[in-house]
């Protein structure tokens, strides 16, 4: 877990700059973050699987399930890709308030402005 640890670091010595400015801040800013927090996640998936299949089951239904796991993870990584990807793309041009939009129902909170 020291691995994990000093990606932690990385990613908080990256990102918690640019969170405590009062400026505009676009997707550049984070990118460096970004690329620690994809490799803090595989490190953190890695330590959750272990944790949850070797206790329960036995080598080969722990592979079964790590293998379960992954896919449904996965699943839901394509799933969250496919829903926030016209905010993340700009695509459409109404508002997130119109039925008909792509971004209909990506605004949770009030003050978004979408």
């Amino acid at each position: 877990m020291s691995g994990g640890f000093t990606l932690l670091v990385g990613w908080a010595l990256h990102y918690l700059p640019f969170y405590l400015m009062g400026r505009v801040l676009y997707f550049h800013h984070y990118f460096p973050a970004l690329m620690f927090s994809c490799m803090l996640s595989a490190v953190a998936l890695d330590f959750t699987f272990k944790i949850l299949s070797t206790p329960f089951l036995g080598d080969h239904n722990s592979v079964l399930f790590r293998a379960f796991l992954t896919s449904s993870f996965v699943a839901v990584l394509g799933y969250s890709f496919s829903l926030f990807m016209p905010l993340s793309y700009g695509m459409g041009a109404l508002k997130s308030s119109e039925p008909d939009s792509l971004m209909y129902g990506l605004r949770w909170l009030d003050s978004w402005d979408i």
